[in-house]
């Protein structure tokens, strides 16, 4: 495994902010695979505190998301609900832009941070430009971390002189053994960590891209960890979903939920042992 050297913060780039939203993914080379979009209109009805977010987005082209609707509703339901606990957002692995669009209308009219973490600067500059543009007021309190998680824990959390409060929304690298490095680097700041987000704990795939988020958790916080089920379930008759597809051959499984939030208050960390030191997570 190769481990992403520090590179630590960077700014917008703002030479984007000129340019049509829509041609941003190709500007930046961040090919659109899919082209799912996630239709957020249909949860917002009987939730006027959604509703009004999803108003507020002006970008409606030139992306693709990667995560449901129903993800991104329970996201926003979560982060909502505990903000008024939390000093810090942060959001890892960040893609086009998706999840950081909602993360940045729940902190429109507070005074949290977020910070959004990639190792792929082009979508860092490409998820602020998608969220800045809807939700301008944030600006200054986002910042983005060009590197990995460990390496943010490390560098940026741990030397930190003023302890934040800090919820997670995980969904970097899908790897089982990355996924148990960035999870063991948290254990590292558990006192200041309200809870974790984490997308796609039900995704599978070939063998050599061992895709085991939940069984990634299951080994760092142990086999009776409490959680949240977040997102979509699919069942046996959405056949299509369930079998090898033609992006790397990822497939989901039928009856588990799309992701999982673990509340802090109600869990704890298995792994790593107390003699294992954060550098250890390094190699």
């Amino acid at each position: 495994m190769t481990v992403t050297p520090f590179a630590g913060f960077i700014q917008p780039d703002p030479s984007l902010r000129a340019r049509p939203f829509g041609e941003l993914h190709t500007l930046l080379d961040i090919p659109i695979l899919s082209g799912h979009r996630a239709d957020l209109t249909q949860f917002s009805f009987g939730d006027p505190a959604f509703r009004s977010l999803v108003s507020a987005i002006k970008v409606q082209d030139g992306f693709e998301d990667q995560c449901t609707a129903k993800y991104y509703y329970d996201m926003f339901s979560i982060a909502t609900d505990t903000i008024d606990q939390v000093d810090r957002l942060v959001e890892v692995g960040v893609y086009m832009g998706g999840s950081a669009v909602i993360l940045a209308g729940v902190i429109a009219n507070t005074q949290q941070e977020l910070v959004l973490i990639d190792i792929n600067e082009r979508c860092l500059l490409f998820s602020y430009e998608r969220m800045i543009r809807s939700f301008p007021s944030v600006a200054d309190r986002v910042r983005l971390f060009h590197g990995d998680l460990p390496t943010y824990v490390r560098d940026v959390l741990l030397p930190e002189q003023v302890a934040k409060r800090i919820l997670v929304q995980l969904d970097g690298s899908h790897v089982f053994q990355e996924v148990i490095r960035d999870l063991g680097t948290l254990s590292f700041v558990q006192d200041r960590l309200h809870g974790i987000m984490a997308q796609d704990t039900h995704l599978r795939g070939m063998p050599q891209g061992a895709r085991f988020i939940d069984a990634a958790l299951f080994g760092v916080f142990g086999g009776e960890f409490e959680y949240l089920a977040i997102g979509s379930v699919y069942n046996q008759f959405q056949e299509e979903l369930l079998k090898p597809n033609r992006y790397g051959g990822n497939y989901f499984l039928a009856g588990k939920p799309e992701g999982m939030y673990l509340p802090m208050s109600h869990n704890r960390f298995e792994y790593p042992h107390p003699d294992i030191a954060i550098d250890d997570f390094f190699w």
